[in-house]
């Protein structure tokens, strides 16, 4: 079972990467194509897109000893015992809250998967604001996170003064979605 788990996370790393790969050629991009040399190759497109995929792979892959989950798994249980006792934790998110979260988004972040901008999101009507400030309660509610929530665009950015033809002279930076960022500002 655990090593389907790791085919599965392994497989959704490389979905989210290849992201990377269709960044990469796509011909309305603002900056120079990225060309990494491996070897004696110089790789483009798909090919670099495969070393960073690689390189943040071998990087970010953690093995969690199962005494820790056992540690963590027992923390939550005591902290769902206590839940009910917590009344601040469990009042849903007003209006006011998300309205106030939504202006300190800043204009200058770029999307993430789901392609939603903060301005999108500060330009939003009322009912609009309803609906999605239902949604954040229903998944605060349930311990239901969808899915886009937890996804990532990846783009590597050059890490400044380093060999533009080398992986790690990149930094990997996570795009998510606005909807999370709304959702986690005080």
């Amino acid at each position: 079972m655990e090593r389907k788990d790791r085919g599965t996370k392994s497989r959704q790393r490389r979905n989210k990467l290849w992201k990377l790969a269709r960044a990469m050629n796509d011909e309305d991009t603002r900056s120079a194509p990225i060309v990494i040399q491996q070897a004696q190759d110089m790789l483009t497109g798909r090919k670099a897109a495969n070393a960073f995929i690689d390189s943040y792979e071998e990087v970010s892959n953690i093995t969690v000893p199962e005494e820790k989950k056992q540690q963590v798994h027992e923390e939550r249980r005591e902290f769902n015992q206590r839940k009910h006792q917590e009344e601040y934790m469990n009042k849903p998110f007003n209006m006011k809250e998300f309205e106030e979260a939504v202006k300190t988004l800043s204009q200058k972040k770029s999307p993430g998967p789901d392609k939603v901008t903060n301005e999108m999101l500060q330009h939003l009507g009322p009912r609009a604001k309803t609906k999605l400030l239902d949604l954040f309660n229903n998944s605060w509610n349930s311990g239901h996170v969808p899915q886009i929530w937890r996804e990532a665009d990846m783009v590597p950015v050059h890490k400044k003064g380093k060999d533009r033809a080398k992986v790690d002279s990149y930094r990997p930076i996570s795009l998510t979605t606005s909807l999370v960022s709304a959702r986690k500002t005080p």
